[in-house]
């Protein structure tokens, strides 16, 4: 045996004497056994010298050969291989008397120490070659076959399907030969290298290649969708390309197109298959079937669930919440469980004396909408930016002394930061050292991210997205194709922003708890994108100029007709909530339950004297009711300030007993039935 490592020829051990010296067919186990199977004069035997159907093996951690089962046919000049799944197969051969070629198959379980034999193989065969491909099939092809002592070589190749154990034709080899050598390459080829052939002889080399089957490396992920929206399912598979796909709802084929329920398949063939505006009747189990030149695997069945969101309220009170103390602006940016953060604008003197308009972070508690500024001691500013569960997350002003000219000055910097409620304590978030500045943009509740800012030269910014688990473990979601990266949004497992690519675009990009995590969720057709906000499986945000749902990898585009603009910042429970901007009108609050053609038009509702607003967030209360937040421009004032929508029952037209918003004959038999009267008295 020869060694790749010590480069030299070591002896082994010698078979035993039962074991003939030629013509013994050869494999090797899936524990690196060797085999030497049958053997003996071949064409030359007798009765008197009949060939054999002994069986050994050798272990090589002991140097030894030890005798296995006997085959229950004698053969020799016959091809072996190991299947890959627990067996030795032994092909053909000349039978024990030397007067005929078998077609025999002989199947030796190594787990057992038994023998079956198998179905014969299409032709008769001796002086072949045996391999089993990565494409779980053994190839069988060349040798001699007809009468002995007048045989032909082949170049014929015989397939075994081992899923069926059937067989079929395979490729012809350019060149008939037999006793040659064959292998199987770690490029997937089977090398069939010289041999005798009816001229003499070759020295040719041949090769077939023989295709991986395919198999699922990323199986389709179970999704919970909101009706009307999206949905979408993915597979990854390896193997040898090209493949092809076949995606299945309970066992049934699926097709591009309408379904008949309301909604639209496209993908029904390719890797990754979405459902456009889906109902109840898109739950169920959804597999695909993926095929290759080798085979077909099935991925594991994944499964959609349908919700259906709320309805938009049509009645809202709408109030200016702006904080008194807030001289130049006010911005309510999150809510949820009761509380309202955002921040205001006004003169602020530092330590040093001197003044500068800086934000400063403001809480509103939603039953008695006091603002609270929450500004950290010893800061001289801040902002809150999201708010979910008790964490209310943004940035403060960094303080510290610092010396220039002739005194000691106020310096400060960005740094990212957050409140914990009811008792709006406050925490600076740990990060990476070296950043210029960071913010917090988003949470769930849970988790929190942002971005950090790096100025690795003077006026050379870098935005790097950050993710932080837990209030002290914080990591960046930065990688390095891009030249920048920012984080907005969470929701659960998934963290959501852009990317910019050098001399590329802004693309939506979402990871998923690691920067090698990154995807690039920008929708085909668009220049740019990016996600602002995240909620209940959904993600929000603006693909070019137009507000943007991504359910999975599947979008919707929510920009209402006859809009300049729009953006979407907020998804909770189905719903969406940012702006749209009109021209000769101006920017408007805005909802959507899903689709571009649910728009609510929220700044239709603002009061006197606000000409535009922005919705920023918004929650759903236990009895259904709603409240949005965000702001206005009052040019009463002349300035921004934060506003608060309540939705509120609708109030009946008179005489709408039933409430079903007309007045008719069914209103007035409720009402006679009432004094126990009819209609026609």
């Amino acid at each position: 045996v020869y060694t790749v490592i010590d480069g030299q020829h070591q002896g082994l051990a010698n078979r035993s004497g039962a074991a003939p010296n030629n013509n013994f067919a050869f494999a090797t186990d899936a524990q690196g056994r060797i085999y030497s199977l049958g053997g003996g004069r071949g064409e030359n035997a007798s009765a008197a010298h009949p060939n054999s159907n002994h069986v050994e093996r050798y272990l090589g951690t002991t140097d030894t050969w030890e005798p296995v089962a006997p085959m229950p046919v004698a053969v020799a000049d016959a091809a072996a291989a190991y299947d890959g799944r627990g067996h030795i197969l032994v092909f053909g051969g000349i039978d024990a008397t030397g007067s005929a070629r078998l077609a025999t198959v002989q199947q030796y379980d190594v787990a057992t120490d038994t023998w079956t034999l198998l179905g014969d193989m299409p032709a008769a065969l001796s002086g072949h070659c045996a391999v089993t491909g990565v494409d779980e099939r053994v190839h069988v092809f060349g040798g001699l076959s007809g009468p002995i002592g007048a045989g032909v070589t082949e170049a014929a190749e015989y397939v075994l399907h081992l899923d069926t154990m059937t067989w079929s034709s395979g490729q012809t080899m350019s060149t008939p030969r037999a006793h040659f050598a064959a292998v199987l390459g770690d490029d997937d080829y089977i090398y069939a290298i010289g041999g005798d052939n009816d001229a003499g002889g070759t020295n040719t080399v041949e090769k077939l290649f023989t295709p991986r089957c395919p198999f699922v490396t990323a199986e389709p992920t179970s999704m919970t969708a909101w009706e009307s929206t999206a949905a979408s399912f993915t597979v990854s598979v390896g193997g040898a390309a090209p493949f092809t796909y076949q995606w299945r709802k309970d066992g049934v084929d699926l097709a591009d197109g309408p379904t008949g329920s309301g909604s639209t398949i496209s993908g029904a063939t390719a890797a990754s298959m979405a459902i456009s505006q889906p109902t109840a009747a898109d739950e169920g189990s959804y597999d695909v079937v993926i095929t290759n030149a080798c085979g077909q695997a099935i991925s594991a069945p994944a499964t959609l669930t349908i919700l259906t969101p709320p309805e938009i309220p049509t009645q809202w009170e709408v109030q200016s919440i702006h904080p008194p103390a807030a001289t130049l602006g006010s911005y309510a940016r999150g809510i949820a469980n009761g509380f309202i953060g955002g921040y205001g604008n006004f003169p602020t003197v530092l330590p040093d004396g001197r003044t500068f308009n800086l934000d400063h972070p403001f809480v509103w508690d939603t039953a008695n909408l006091i603002p609270q500024d929450v500004t950290p001691a010893g800061s001289v500013g801040g902002g809150i930016y999201d708010v979910e569960g008790d964490y209310l997350v943004g940035w403060f002003w960094h303080t510290w002394q610092c010396w220039g000219g002739t005194q000691y000055w106020t310096c400060a910097w960005q740094s990212a930061g957050f409140w914990t409620a009811p008792t709006f304590a406050f925490q600076e978030s740990v990060h990476s050292s070296g950043a210029e500045y960071d913010a917090l943009y988003g949470t769930d509740g849970v988790s929190m991210v942002g971005t950090l800012t790096y100025e690795y030269t003077e006026g050379n910014y870098e935005s790097k997205a950050h993710l932080w688990t837990s209030p002290n473990s914080g990591f960046s979601l930065h990688y390095s194709q891009a030249s920048d990266t920012g984080a907005y949004a969470v929701d659960g497992a998934y963290q959501y922003g852009y990317s910019y690519v050098q001399f590329g675009s802004t693309r939506a990009t979402r990871w998923s708890g690691s920067s090698a995590s990154h995807v690039d969720i920008h929708p085909g057709g668009y220049t740019s994108s990016a996600v602002y906000g995240a909620g209940d499986g959904q993600a929000v945000g603006i693909a070019d100029s137009h507000a943007g749902l991504w359910v999975g990898d599947a979008f919707v585009d929510l920009h209402p007709s006859g809009a300049d603009g729009s953006s979407a910042v907020a998804a909770h429970e189905g719903i969406q909530a940012g702006s749209v901007t009109i021209t000769g009108v101006g920017t408007s609050a805005a909802l959507w339950r899903g689709t571009a053609d649910s728009y609510y038009d929220l700044g239709a509702t603002i009061p006197a004297g606000f000409v535009s607003s922005v919705a920023e967030d918004f929650e759903i209360q236990p009895d259904g009711s709603m409240l949005v937040v965000g702001y206005g421009y009052n040019s009463n004032t002349g300035r921004y300030e934060a506003l608060l929508w309540r939705s509120t029952a609708s109030t009946p037209a008179p005489g709408d007993v039933d409430g079903d918003g007309d007045v008719d004959l069914t209103d007035l038999a409720m009402l006679l039935s009432v004094f126990d009267t009819c209609a026609g008295d």
